[in-house]
């Protein structure tokens, strides 16, 4: 590590929280003023190993978290006052819609135009919060009562072959959204232009448009290979009854299951900082380390009808759920180390076939 650097880090750990308490009396949202002080810090890695340390660094950061107090504030308060008029306000002399020269306008930086750019925040932060759990909600509902196949808007007359590959497609394209968007280093790319605190919202409205789109456009063959009755029929839907109890049972021992990405929101609307997982192994996870996905696989296996499309649709998910198992398996030793190692020779990936240790 260069001389700057430790510099930066030294400065750091004196000044951050002098920062914040300083940026705080200018902006009362102290998730702003906690984002303004991770700006300064990004300024100073960026300028000062190629301009030097300056003489004062401390108040070099503050200066800097105030420019970008008074940039944010000014991109949010001109389309406030542009577009909205929550608080019957227009445009004028003192709050133009045009700013010459990169200058803030006279009087624009106060707190009742602060108030106005954490009302406009907060709006979107809410309506990213709507309409995550709204789309997560209809997509899955879709998914769950119109499996593929079931839903058909347009069927084209296409050979049964193309028909597979154009469903084989749509497959991949969840996957690839699905496992790709939710990779770290994918995360860190996003993270630089969206708050971090949304990313997963917008996650689930990514997959959410993806999932509808399979149910929606998924091609069926019209072929089936197997069509099950009587007994054996009583028992897939009892395989089926049980996989979703086991779902359900799974969901609620993680007791903080957030299938859409809403609790980052919530904690950033009450300015709280976002709690970090302990590991814990209750409930199915002692059989299992992934039971949500095994129930998955059993409803997908124990249907009462097979198809052509419907048995790619198997091979194609199960496929997919396994690799990518696999990708987060990586990612939970990263989080938890040795305590997630231990786990992992005690207790089975994906399908529980031994007892609970």
């Amino acid at each position: 590590m260069s001389d700057v650097y430790r510099t930066i880090e030294a400065v750091w750990k004196i000044e951050s929280t002098r920062l914040i308490a300083a940026i705080a009396r200018v902006t009362p949202d102290i998730g702003i003023a906690e984002e303004l002080e991770q700006d300064a810090l990004v300024a100073a890695l960026e300028r000062w190993p190629e301009e030097g340390i300056p003489e004062n660094p401390a108040p070099w950061l503050m200066t800097a978290a105030k420019r970008r107090a008074i940039d944010s504030h000014r991109r949010l308060s001109v389309l406030m006052d542009c577009f909205l008029n929550a608080y019957q306000q227009t445009c004028n002399s003192a709050t133009s819609c045009t700013i010459k020269g990169g200058q803030v306008p006279s009087g624009h930086l106060n707190r009742s135009g602060l108030s106005r750019m954490n009302v406009v925040r907060r709006f979107l932060a809410i309506s990213l919060l709507v309409v995550a759990a709204v789309s997560g909600s209809v997509s899955i509902g879709l998914f769950v009562l119109s499996p593929a196949g079931s839903l058909v808007l347009f069927q084209p007359q296409w050979p049964v072959a193309a028909v597979l590959c154009w469903d084989a497609f749509l497959s991949f394209l969840f996957f690839l959204q699905h496992s790709g968007m939710v990779r770290r280093s994918f995360r860190a790319r996003l993270k630089q232009f969206i708050p971090p605190w949304s990313y997963s919202a917008a996650y689930t409205i990514a997959s959410s448009i993806v999932l509808a789109a399979v149910v929606v456009l998924w091609q069926p063959t019209g072929r089936h290979l197997v069509v099950l009755e009587g007994l054996p029929l009583r028992i897939v839907q009892a395989v089926s009854v049980v996989a979703v109890a086991f779902f359900f049972w799974g969901a609620i021992a993680l007791k903080g299951f957030d299938p859409f990405g809403l609790t980052p929101i919530r904690t950033h609307l009450r300015g709280w900082e976002e709690p970090r997982p302990a590991f814990v192994a209750n409930g199915p996870y002692r059989w299992v380390r992934h039971p949500l996905y095994f129930s998955i696989l059993l409803l997908l296996w124990f249907s009462p009808g097979l198809t052509l499309d419907r048995l790619l649709f198997n091979i194609l998910w199960t496929a997919w759920i396994w690799i990518a198992t696999r990708w987060e398996e990586r990612d939970l030793e990263s989080d938890f180390g040795d305590a997630y190692r231990q786990y992992q020779k005690r207790v089975p990936m994906l399908i529980p076939w031994r007892a609970a240790s």
